[in-house]
């Protein structure tokens, strides 16, 4: 069983306030009420005597008689323990405003000094900030009226309305495109006596100097309409000496590398590339698919010229 007391004496022009705290801990709750109805006996007792005039007390330490005085040191005689375990419990017991009297004594230990400690700074600075913006706001009120300027709202100017730009679109040639147009007689005489496509697209432009088809349109029509009665007409003879059936002739390629076409196949149809590579062996083409990674193996059935 632990028995503490404290007590405060505060002195004003309305007289002499006195404050005891008196702590019992570790005593059975018999004990305790035992101490309470003690505590508060001596207490009316002492209120009732107090209405008779009396003299000043002797002040003087006299042998066997025990003064108290505010704590200085140890553990805070308002901490309140019960509030380590019980939740609706408020640490400090402190009775009176002001805040707590041992925040700026280290020697007085309280678990929850040092939120108290940063909860009084925070107020601290809260109120200074207030007196600050009150001395301006009063320094503000306090200039005269003449020594303030008003500025003037710029004169807002409407914009004229721009005009809306007139687009044109050039008229194109009438009739239908070079690539959609059937072949005249003219054109296919142009490339009659052509022996190559490539001899073919030459004797073309000069046939026909203003027409818009191109080369590789020129190429397939050779493929097409000449080169079959060209082989037919041709003596097979064999390339090499050895040789039964020739190998290489009247088989140039319908598409060269690098010519746009457009795929007919029907994994790929409508799609657009550009011819890579040309295999004779095997009378194939790799055809490289615009906006994929993919490269595709088609005959030339499956081509034709990208209009």
């Amino acid at each position: 069983m632990r028995y503490s007391e404290n007590h405060h004496l505060n002195s004003d022009d309305g007289g002499t306030n006195a404050h005891v705290a008196l702590h019992l801990q570790g005593a059975s709750l018999l004990r305790a009420m035992e101490f309470v109805d003690a505590v508060l006996a001596a207490a009316g007792k002492f209120v009732l005597e107090a209405e008779t005039p009396i003299s000043p007390p002797d002040l003087t330490v006299s042998p066997g008689v025990t003064v108290l005085r505010p704590q200085t040191s140890g553990q805070c005689v308002y901490y309140d323990e019960r509030s380590e375990h019980v939740a609706d419990v408020v640490p400090c017991t402190y009775p009176y405003g002001g805040g707590c009297p041992h925040l700026d004594n280290p020697d007085v230990l309280c678990p929850v000094k040092d939120a108290c400690y940063a909860m009084r700074d925070v107020a601290r600075l809260r109120d200074a900030r207030e007196a600050e913006q009150d001395e301006q706001d009063a320094d503000m009120a306090a200039v005269a009226p003449s020594q303030t300027y008003e500025t003037a709202a710029p004169e807002w100017v409407e914009p004229e309305p721009e005009e809306a730009p007139v687009y044109t679109t050039p008229a194109g040639p009438k009739g239908a495109p070079a690539h959609v147009t059937e072949w005249t007689a003219e054109e296919d005489a142009a490339i009659r006596d052509a022996t190559t496509a490539a001899e073919s697209v030459t004797l073309y432009r000069s046939a026909v100097p203003d027409s818009g088809r191109s080369d590789a349109a020129i190429r397939v029509q050779w493929y097409k309409k000449v080169r079959p009665g060209l082989c037919e007409a041709r003596d097979p003879l064999p390339d090499f000496v050895g040789d039964v059936v020739p190998v290489t002739q009247c088989e140039e390629p319908a598409f060269l590398p690098g010519d746009r076409v457009r795929i007919t196949h029907a994994l790929h149809r409508g799609q657009t590339g550009k011819i890579e590579r040309y295999s004779p062996a095997t009378d194939n083409y790799l055809v490289a698919i615009d906006g994929l990674p993919d490269r595709i193996i088609l005959r030339d059935k499956d081509l034709e010229v990208e209009v």
